[in-house]
Parts: structure tokens; sequence; C-alpha cells
């Protein structure tokens, strides 16, 4: 567990927001050491060149394109190539790490176990903003030890760079109540039912999270890497409470208008809130316009 002392810590101010820092471009000596990358533009090649490229690029081309190797070298080679490979790979995400941090001094050293594992899983990551994210992870922990779990790394690992766009669109909308751990993202209210209406069913009012880029499939996805918790969490509220919320560098409050209703929402895991300190952005202004409508009257939103 985080010290006190640790968490006074100041960080700086690029690991404060988001930075547009891109990967120092490393000048490969190495002629094997080819990204794996495929170019972007493909549409004006056949699936076979693509496929030849891919398989050139990898080392599983064959004889095809290795000469007269035997299958012992080309397995040699392409190992060469992968460790090269996976050692740029680290280098990379270092000197991103670097460039997060300044000359202060933390109060804890890093857990060598959590540095080996760190090290294990990000010389697998090849895409330049996903090394960006692994590097202000090791600079967020070099500062703070404990910042983040194993679990948390284990997550981000395989989350593709599509689920982690779909996990910005999340923390876009997301809130939290200064009373409590964790972030959550609401999502509507229901009125308790008098004794007369049991009978009926529930009137709920719901925001519609597709309109700010967290559709159901991408909810989905989030839950399978287990950002998200997969039930829908429901807290009863009383008339007259208020809750002091926080998004972004927004303050809202939300006051209970009429008593018996009850709040909606979806809350991060502790994965989801470690990952979640990664991406700095400002609370989606449309998404708390229409919370803001759809609670109404029976909350106030300011």
């Amino acid at each position: 567990m985080k010290t006190d002392a640790l968490r006074n810590t100041p960080l700086p101010d690029n690991l404060k927001e988001s930075s547009a820092t891109k990967a120092p471009k490393v000048v490969n000596k190495q002629q094997e050491t080819v990204s794996p990358r495929v170019q972007a533009h493909t549409h004006n090649h056949s699936a076979a060149y693509i496929l030849s490229q891919i398989a050139h690029r990898y080392a599983v081309a064959g004889n095809t394109r290795e000469g007269n190797l035997t299958i012992e070298q080309r397995a040699a080679r392409r190992e060469r190539i992968n460790a090269a490979r996976k050692q740029q790979n680290l280098e990379n995400i270092m000197q991103q790490a670097l460039s997060y941090v300044d000359e202060r001094e933390p109060n804890e050293e890093v857990d060598p176990d959590w540095l080996f594992q760190f090290f294990e899983m990000a010389e697998s990551i090849f895409s330049q903003p996903m090394q960006r994210l692994w590097g202000k992870i090791l600079a967020m922990q070099t500062l703070r030890p404990g910042s983040f779990s194993l679990r948390s790394l284990a997550t981000l690992k395989q989350m593709t760079h599509r689920e982690a766009i779909v996990f910005q669109s999340a923390c876009a909308i997301l809130v939290r109540d200064k009373q409590e751990y964790g972030a959550r993202i609401l999502t509507g209210c229901y009125a308790l039912p008098v004794w007369f209406g049991l009978l009926h069913p529930r009137k709920s009012k719901n925001v519609n999270l597709s309109k700010f880029g967290l559709s159901y499939p991408d909810l989905l996805s989030l839950i399978d890497l287990n950002l998200i918790y997969a039930s829908e969490i429901e807290s009863s509220m009383e008339a007259g409470q208020i809750i002091e919320l926080e998004g972004g560098a927004k303050r809202l409050r939300l006051s209970v208008k009429t008593g018996g209703q009850v709040l909606t929402y979806y809350k991060l895991t502790q994965s989801g809130n470690e990952l979640s300190r990664l991406i700095a952005c400002e609370l989606n202004a449309a998404y708390v316009e229409q919370l803001a409508a759809t609670l109404a009257p029976a909350f106030e939103l300011s």
C-alpha cells in the first residue's frame, strides 16, 4: 500500500495532462530488424502481395524468400529478428518514460518483481500510441511505486488500439464521487414504485451512451477487459441528498429533488480506475447536458 508521503509526491505536469510527445525515432542499424506493422496504404496491392510482405517481415516466408537456408537457420534468423524487435520496443518505451519524469527523487524504489513483469509484457508492444501509454505507466510507477498493479498491466497488454480508443471515450464521460473510491458512468434513473404501482413495469430514464462513443458492444468489450463491472449498479437516493462529483477539471453538484429515486450507473474496476489515470481528458459537455435533461426533474445537475 502507498504511504502518505507517496500519495503526496507531486507528478510532473506532463503526467497530469495528456502529452502529445511522440516516440523518438530510433535508427535501426540492424538491417534484419524491420517494423512488423504492415503499411497502411494497402488498397493498391492484392491480398497475396500483402501476405507475402507479412511473411517476409515476420521471417516465416520459407525458402521462397530465404534462398537455400535450412529450416533451422530460418528459425534462428526469426529468433534474432524477434529479439531485436523486442529490444527496440523496450528502448522506445524507456525513452517515452524518460520524457515524462524530471529530477525529483521518489520516496521508494520500484519493486524489482514488478519491473521484471513490466518488461516481460512491454517487449511485445509495437504500436507507438500504446508505447506512449506503457512509458507513462513506467514513469508514474517510478515516481509513485504501487500506482499500477500487475493485473492492470495484464489488462493493458491485451487491449488493442481500438479498445484503447473506446476506453478513452468512456473516460470522457466518467465522474468521481468525492466521498467514494472509483469512477462511474451515470446512465439514468427511475422512481421506486408505490404500492399501487407494483404491478406496472418501472419507467426508467436512460442516457444514450452511443451518442458519446460508447455503444453497447463497446461497453461489453470494456466489461470483457475487466475495466468496468458487468452489472449496472443502482443506488437509492433520498430527497435533499447532494453528491459532489468531479469529471476531469469540471466540478458538478447532483441534488436530489424528489424522494424515492434510484440512480443507475456503471462502475470502473480497480484496473479500470488505475488505467483511467493515464488518460487526461475533459468531461464531455454534451454528455453532461443530456445527463441533466435525463435526470430532471427528480435530480438537478449543476
